[in-house]
């Protein structure tokens, strides 16, 4: 149990980046008062509603999938978010 809370502790000490991954007939859900922020790559091939792409970094979005309400918010000029692989649908917002 120790060495458990331990690792938990140091996970959560540290920030990182990382892709963001959605798996197939997953549904990550948001309420509408709020926004899922995403500044890395994502993949999704589930369901995302009320997702934001921000960050200065440019993003590529993959998998097959859905985004309810999608907010491109980026801070630099240049920065773009693309679609590279497999077919999102986009719904709402964008």
């Amino acid at each position: 149990m120790r060495n458990i809370t331990i690792l938990l502790i140091l996970l959560l000490s540290h920030s990182t980046q990382a892709q963001f991954y959605v798996a197939t007939g997953d549904r990550v859900k948001v309420t509408s008062a709020d926004e899922l922020q995403v500044q890395t790559d994502l993949v999704n091939n589930g369901t995302i509603d009320n997702l934001t792409l921000s960050g200065t970094a440019s993003q590529n979005i993959s998998g097959t999938g859905t985004i309810v309400n999608l907010k491109v918010s980026k801070t630099a000029l240049g920065n773009t978010a693309t679609i590279t692989g497999g077919m999102q649908s986009l719904i709402g917002t964008l």
